[in-house]
């Protein structure tokens, strides 16, 4: 891997070292939240809790960050997901997962809102730009939620029948509508 003018080389893409610094500190600090390796180090469960609970709200501020900088909303989904059964037991993990959707569903919301309709002055390769950059946040966005880990995470909270799915799978059709329909108005544009 190199470094060049704030950017790291990761194999055939680029990330900007925001971008690759939040994948190396979430995938670092995913396995110490998990619940087993804090039991380990015998604390009393109180302490446990209150850590697991900072760890994840750094790890999804530090997501939300990471959209900001790079205009792109990017989703932080844990590395490793639980089974359905777990999440029956544990509900501790449950609200967990639970709360993680919820900022999903906040991010979703946030995008959908932030970039709302276009201006109406707008010169012609303003909208262009305007629409290109809609366009690749929604399927960018569209794409990691169809991603595996995601679905993963949505099954094992629907079989578990979790209360927030039903928002969050309107905003996700919503999102997957708007990153066709953004398609769409550029290639139009572009004609």
């Amino acid at each position: 891997r190199s470094i060049s003018y704030g950017t790291l080389l990761l194999g055939k893409g680029r990330r900007s070292l925001l971008e690759s610094s939040a994948r190396l500190v979430g995938s670092s600090l995913q396995p110490l939240i998990q619940r087993d390796s804090l039991q380990k180090n015998q604390q009393p469960i109180c302490t446990i809790k209150e850590l697991r609970s900072r760890m994840m709200s750094f790890l999804l501020n530090l997501y939300d960050e990471v959209s900001t900088a790079t205009q792109r909303t990017r989703l932080f989904v844990p590395s490793i997901v639980p089974s359905a059964a777990a999440l029956r037991v544990d509900a501790e993990l449950t609200h967990d997962f639970e709360s993680i959707l919820l900022h999903w569903t906040r991010q979703i919301r946030e995008t959908m809102v932030q970039d709302g309709p276009e201006a109406v002055d707008m010169l012609p390769l303003e909208r262009i730009a305007f629409w290109e950059g809609r366009a690749a946040n929604y399927s960018f966005l569209a794409a990691q939620l169809q991603s595996e880990s995601v679905v993963a995470c949505i099954s094992a909270l629907r079989s578990n029948q979790s209360h927030y799915l039903s928002r969050f799978d309107a905003l996700r059709s919503q999102i997957i509508d708007a990153s066709h329909q953004a398609a769409e108005n550029l290639r139009f544009l572009q004609i």
